[in-house]
């Protein structure tokens, strides 16, 4: 009992430090982003994926681990008795750990939310902004003075600067 404890603490204190790590990347690409520093944001992007590459790896070897033990997979699974040590502070370590990995899996899931806002404003500015330079034609009158529909402008194409 004291091997299956050991190794499943073990793999999540893996998982927790690659976690934070991610979690300090995320807050990085935070501040990277106003304004925006596009050549430090893209060798970001690169350390990023590596870390979200290995957490996904280390999060399979968890469930490879908990599946060899004949462990459920839920949020409970630390609590069954093959993972348990017989030093009951041992446990209460284990269960603090467990705690720790979930509230910073939430951390960094509300980070990425935030993240994904700030692109998609910015993206929305964007295409406002390349329409403008297009340039639409204003058309006011919807109908032809025969009661036709009138066809719509395709614009004057982008303005000269």
């Amino acid at each position: 009992m004291a091997n299956s404890h050991k190794a499943f603490f073990l793999q999540l204190e893996k998982e927790l430090a690659v976690a934070r790590t991610l979690h300090r990347l995320l807050c990085e690409e935070r501040k990277l982003l106003d304004p925006p520093r596009i050549k430090a944001l893209t060798d970001l992007q690169q350390e990023k994926l590596e870390h979200l590459n290995a957490l996904k790896e280390l999060s399979v070897q968890r469930c490879d681990l908990l599946n060899d033990l004949q462990v459920p997979l839920d949020k409970h699974c630390y609590l069954a008795p093959i993972l348990q040590s017989e030093t009951p502070s041992d446990n209460t370590k284990l269960a603090e750990l467990w705690q720790e990995l979930a509230d910073q899996f939430e951390e960094n899931r509300r980070i990425t939310e935030v993240l994904a806002n700030i692109v998609l404003t910015a993206r929305q500015r964007t295409q406002s902004l390349m329409k403008i330079l297009r340039g639409k034609k204003n058309t006011p009158n919807l109908y032809t003075k025969s009661g036709q529909t009138q066809s719509r402008s395709e614009g004057l194409g982008y303005a000269k600067a």
